[in-house]
């Protein structure tokens, strides 16, 4: 049968974290919070400006001119409509804005009075992309223009510094409880690893396949970790310029190690209970009210023929985790009673200590009670 691959050393504890943008009522520290799943980092939308994406060629009626963009990496989708607006108010006279629709989240350019031209299908309008407008044809005769599909960014990325070379085994991200991950399911993501802090051609990439309940990078076989060699470095790459929501959102990241015991196992049955937070309330006329709170799962699980050796290496787990600090089990590695991997996911915390029993000199088995995070 399967086994049950225990993830409980988070190289990410130690580790430097920056990412590319932050909402900062949703800011990445949230990926780290152990204390409520429900906390969650938003991308405010990263825009990487450079001399081959920079030029907007525009005409208000006295010949064309091209609007150029200052080159910098923009951590916000505010700061950089307030550079293309800049750009746009030095190349030719008038009054422009540039904002985001809030419903639609797609760019709209606008001047104060008079029409002018956006010349998308000019080689060197190197911008239209970034700002979501087809360069198939140009628009014209107007005051304002919404550009043809949703742009929120060039690209995201959270990156993690481990401070010393390392190999994990597996990396997962996961969303809320009961929702899907916000990020788009034609999004491109990638797991990266480096010796240094740069990107162009990282010793290790992964492309990730996409679930809505977790995202994840794992080795299943072999002695080494994901690469062939330690890495310092590591970085999820996300680019999802046409996310609907507006931004890309993780509830928690985990990039370090699992332990799959070789001889102990767990044993069947392995029970699934539904738990509900909701409260029900009941009148005196019969009625009744609720209020609806989440929902989550309780698991059972039994080990048993663990040597001595997958005992003790349970006993340090349980001293670093305790009934109080959440950490992730993958169910079903194999995909024997699952549809996936991915679907097997699960961030769980102890609702009881762990218990251990002798059963033979040398044969152990071990019960435990779980709850998942919500």
């Amino acid at each position: 049968m399967s086994t049950i691959y225990t993830c409980a050393e988070d190289y990410l504890d130690s580790a430097t974290r920056t990412v590319s943008s932050e909402d900062s009522e949703f800011p990445d520290s949230n990926l780290y919070d152990q204390s409520i799943r429900g906390k969650v980092w938003r991308s405010a939308g990263y825009f990487v400006i450079t001399s081959a994406n920079k030029g907007i060629v525009f005409n208000i009626g006295a010949g064309d001119v091209t609007a150029n963009i200052a080159e910098a990496s923009y951590t916000n989708i505010t700061t950089f409509l307030a550079a293309v607006v800049t750009a746009l108010n030095a190349a030719a006279a008038g009054t422009y804005t540039a904002t985001q629709n809030a419903t639609t989240k797609k760019i709209v350019l606008t001047k104060s009075a008079g029409t002018f031209s956006l010349l998308w299908t000019d080689a060197g309008s190197t911008a239209a992309d970034v700002l979501g407008f087809d360069t198939g044809a140009d628009d014209t005769g107007a005051l304002t223009y919404t550009a043809d599909v949703v742009r929120i960014h060039t690209e995201e990325w959270i990156k993690w510094d481990l401070g010393a070379s390392s190999n994990p085994d597996i990396f997962i991200a996961i969303g809320k409880k009961s929702q899907a991950i916000k990020i788009s399911e034609s999004a491109t993501l990638k797991l990266q690893g480096n010796s240094s802090d740069s990107w162009a051609s990282p010793l290790y990439e992964q492309t990730l396949t996409y679930d809505e309940l977790a995202i994840m990078d794992i080795k299943t076989s072999g002695d080494e970790g994901l690469h062939s060699s330690a890495l310092r470095y590591w970085r999820l790459s996300i680019i999802d310029k046409a996310n609907s929501n507006g931004y890309v959102e993780l509830s928690n990241v985990y990039l370090g190690e699992y332990y799959a015991p070789s001889q102990g196992v767990p044993q069947f049955p392995i029970s699934w209970s539904g738990i509900d937070y909701s409260s029900k309330n009941r009148f005196q006329s019969g009625a009744q009210s609720a209020i609806r709170r989440n929902r989550s799962e309780g698991f059972s699980v039994k080990w048993f023929a663990l040597t001595n050796t997958e005992k003790e290496q349970f006993d340090s787990f349980n001293l670093d985790v305790g009934d109080s600090k959440p950490l992730y089990l993958v169910m079903d590695p194999d995909a024997v009673f699952s549809s996936s991997q991915n679907y097997s996911v699960r961030y769980v915390k102890f609702n009881q200590p762990m218990s251990m029993s002798l059963d033979l000199p040398g044969k152990w088995s071990s019960d435990w009670s779980l709850e998942e995070m919500t």
